[in-house]
C-alpha cells in the first residue's frame, strides 16, 4: 500500500490534477479484486487527505482572523501634533487662496487661536443642540399662539415675545438634556 503523508505545516504539493487523475483511475473498470480494493483504499486515503486539508485551511483562516481581531490598530507614529498643525495651516491657506478679499479677512479673524478656543468652549457649553431645538419649538408655538390671541383680542404683538419664548425654550431644552443624561447614566450603572 502506498499512502502519502501530508505535513500540514508546509504547503501541500498534491494538486487537483493529481486527484482528477486518481479519480479517473478509480473509475476505470477492473477485473482483478486486489486492484479494485487498492483503488478503493486510494480513494479513502484521498478523501481523508482532502478532509484534513479542509480542516487545516479552516483552522488557518480562523487563526488569521483571530490574530487580526486581537491585534490592536496602532496609530502611525509619525502623526504627531506638529504634523496635524502643519496640515491644518496648509489646508486653511489653500482654501483662503480661493476666497475673495473680504472673505479672506473674515477667515483670518475667525481662525485666530483665541477665537477658536472661545468658540469651542461656547460650543460645548452654551450652544447645545437640544437647547436650540427646544428654543425654536417653544418660540414657534408661543409666537403663533400669542399672534393668534392678539389678533383675536385686537391687541398688539411685540417682537420681544419671540425672544422670550426662545430663551425659555432653550432653558427647558437644557434641563431636559441634563435629566436625560442623568437617568441614562444611572440606568447604565
Amino acid at each position: 500500500m502506498s499512502e502519502k503523508y501530508i505535513d500540514h505545516g508546509e504547503k501541500n504539493t498534491d494538486s487537483f490534477e493529481d486527484l482528477s487523475s486518481l479519480n479517473q483511475e478509480i473509475n476505470r473498470p477492473t477485473h482483478d479484486k486486489n486492484e479494485h480494493e487498492n483503488k478503493l483504499h486510494k480513494a479513502e486515503v484521498s478523501r481523508d487527505n482532502i478532509n484534513s486539508l479542509a480542516k487545516h485551511s479552516e483552522h488557518v483562516k480562523d487563526q488569521a482572523l483571530r490574530e487580526r481581531i486581537e491585534k490592536p490598530l496602532s496609530e502611525p507614529k509619525w502623526a504627531g501634533k506638529e504634523l496635524v498643525e502643519h496640515k491644518y495651516t496648509h489646508t486653511l491657506s489653500s482654501i483662503r487662496n480661493r476666497l475673495k478679499t473680504p472673505e479672506k479677512g473674515l477667515s483670518k479673524l475667525i481662525h485666530q487661536p483665541v477665537v477658536e478656543r472661545a468658540s469651542d468652549l461656547l460650543e460645548n457649553t452654551v450652544a447645545r443642540p437640544s437647547g436650540i431645538l427646544f428654543g425654536g419649538i417653544f418660540s414657534f408655538i408661543g409666537s403663533l399662539s400669542s399672534y393668534l390671541l392678539a389678533r383675536r383680542l385686537g391687541g398688539e404683538l411685540r417682537l420681544s415675545v419671540f425672544a422670550v419664548f426662545f430663551v425659555g425654550g432653550f432653558f427647558v431644552g437644557l434641563i431636559v438634556e441634563l435629566a436625560w443624561r442623568y437617568f441614562a447614566n444611572k440606568r447604565s450603572k
